[in-house]
């Protein structure tokens, strides 16, 4: 298994992220220069904007706005020479918000690096909050799939599902990326806790996952804490290998 560290842009962070983890994720923020990322020897997963930045595939709206984020998340990538691009199928709580539209843009975004990540079950207005949504979605879309354990966890807590029951079936679509994050299991709140500040089983969890899985950690902001995070899960990782 790989492990990958996460930072918005900060350079300073990601120095430091650089010298420990096998690849860095970054978040593809529109009018932000990183140009600096092309010194870093390690692959580079970009993270599309999102909902919470004003992005939303399914808004017909702002469509402007939408191919704009997309554009520069391609941007980066082609800068780092990365090979995966993560985004969100998008949101129904804005007016005029519907699956289809969103099924339509992000079908014609042609790059291949992109890849859809499944969605909590905060709100009802989420799309791909199922693997039943999210099989149906993939496949409309022709993308393939990022499974974020937290979202996973918190749909199965919203739908009173045994969470191992539905984390099998989201790993059943075949995911080739993986998000990690700090959870209170009882909790239907995205939290991005440190791996140790939580009562999640990870043996458990990565025996479930494929050998050459490569996982984002999406934690606290704390560097310090995220190193050490780092340097558990591998021990984890090669007490089941």
């Amino acid at each position: 298994m790989k492990f990958g560290l996460k930072d918005y842009q900060r350079e300073d962070i990601l120095d430091q992220y650089a010298k420990k983890a096998d690849f860095l994720e970054v978040q593809g923020l529109r009018n932000k220069n990183y140009d600096f990322i092309k010194k870093y020897k390690i692959p580079i997963v970009v993270h599309a904007e999102h909902f919470s930045l004003g992005i939303n595939p399914a808004n017909p709206k702002i469509r402007q706005q939408n191919l704009n984020s997309i554009n520069q998340a391609i941007k980066i990538s082609d800068i780092a020479k990365g090979k995966k691009i993560i985004y969100h199928p998008g949101d129904l709580r804005d007016p005029g918000c519907t699956e289809e539209i969103a099924i339509e843009f992000i079908k014609n975004i042609k790059d291949k690096r992109i890849m859809l990540e499944n969605m909590p079950d905060i709100t009802s207005e989420r799309l791909c909050r199922t693997p039943e949504q999210t099989k149906k979605f993939l496949s409309l879309t022709n993308k393939p799939f990022i499974f974020d354990l937290a979202h996973c966890m918190i749909t199965a807590n919203k739908l009173k599902i045994p969470q191992l029951t539905l984390i099998k079936q989201f790993l059943k679509l075949k995911p080739i990326h993986f998000h990690i994050s700090g959870q209170d299991t009882k909790s239907i709140k995205d939290e991005h806790l440190a791996l140790t500040d939580c009562d999640i089983n990870w043996k458990e969890i990565l025996t479930l996952y494929p050998k050459d899985a490569e996982i984002t950690l999406e934690v606290s902001r704390d560097v310090e804490k995220t190193l050490e995070d780092l340097e558990m899960i591998r021990e984890i990782a090669k007490s089941i290998n």
